[in-house]
């Protein structure tokens, strides 16, 4: 009787080529798209590590909550900043039913000292893209807007892109930076030339020079890469300029922190296990940023959540 050998076939897979997420709103507008979906894993695996903890690690879990409210005076204690400012909004409730729809209503303001008009802002964005970083400032000054989708007609983006602002009946804005400073303008922040001198800097410097350090693009403008995985000259001296003072604003927090804070506040999210230890102060004041109500509302507060938890293991060393 003879045998017969039969070789197995070898079967082979193809790793998917690493990458991020789809690049910045001047990209294409496939951003929305990739962007939501890689959102919509990332939160699937943060509701997996709260639900393991919970069961395995609950009493760790619970001083992490704890320890929300108290992260702005520890992250300040090596600079030897006050972080008790009642501008320090930290005390986030978790049971709070906040989600993302609430992105999509508009903001209750019973003591609105701002000059203008609220109602008529409105913002055009999504959370997938980089607009929330609008609303967060929005929220923080407790202006009312209404948001729209990016698609809407009249959105007044000349690439049909996002973010994009109208207000009143001929004011049309677009470019997140150029956003940000005409609402703070317009919400009194930038009275003096002092205060407006600082602004334009930071703003600027975040769109021109961190922006690149975060997100590394290929030929296509597509984000493949971070540039927080290595020391760089850029935030080694944001580091040291963080170890002296609290905000990048001045006395209180205001639109530079909301402009530098929201891209540092992007690179965990979207590439999750990246540290930012080499940069204490630089990771105590992300946590001191994310840690505000306005911030959770914007982003949502299971963002916010997993951010602080990234951020106590940079700032803790655990």
């Amino acid at each position: 009787m003879t045998m017969t050998n039969k070789k197995k076939k070898k079967t082979t897979t193809t790793t998917p080529k690493k990458g991020g997420f789809e690049g910045r709103a001047r990209t294409t507008r496939t951003i929305f798209q990739t962007t939501t979906t890689i959102q919509a894993k990332m939160m699937k695996a943060e509701d997996d590590y709260l639900e393991s903890q919970r069961h395995h690690h609950r009493g760790r879990h619970q001083r992490r909550r704890k320890n929300i409210s108290s992260f702005s005076t520890r992250a300040t204690r090596s600079a030897s900043l006050s972080a008790s400012s009642s501008e320090d909004n930290t005390n986030t409730n978790y049971n709070n039913s906040s989600s993302s729809s609430d992105n999509n209503t508009r903001t209750n303001n019973n003591e609105n000292n701002n000059t203008t008009n609220n109602d008529e802002f409105i913002l055009y964005g999504s959370q997938g893209s980089r607009s929330p970083l609008i609303n967060w400032y929005l929220y923080e000054k407790e202006v009312q807007f209404e948001l729209k989708e990016p698609r809407d007609v009249s959105n007044p983006h000349p690439f049909g892109q996002v973010p994009a602002l109208r207000h009143k009946e001929n004011v049309e804005l677009f470019e997140s930076g150029a956003i940000l400073l005409y609402l703070a303008d317009k919400c009194g922040e930038l009275k003096s030339d002092e205060a407006k001198a600082n602004a334009y800097s930071w703003v600027l410097w975040a769109n021109a020079s961190l922006d690149p350090i975060c997100f590394k693009e290929d030929i296509n403008g597509r984000v493949i890469d971070t540039g927080i995985k290595n020391e760089t000259k850029g935030m080694r001296r944001l580091d040291d300029v963080l170890s002296k003072r609290e905000w990048l604003s001045g006395d209180q927090f205001g639109v530079a922190d909301v402009a530098v804070a929201a891209y540092l506040l992007y690179v965990p999210q979207f590439f999750q296990g990246v540290s930012f230890k080499r940069w204490p102060n630089v990771a105590k004041f992300m946590g001191r940023c994310c840690s505000r109500d306005s911030y959770a509302k914007a982003f949502g507060p299971r963002v916010q959540s997993y951010l602080i938890g990234e951020l106590m293991k940079d700032v803790d060393g655990n």
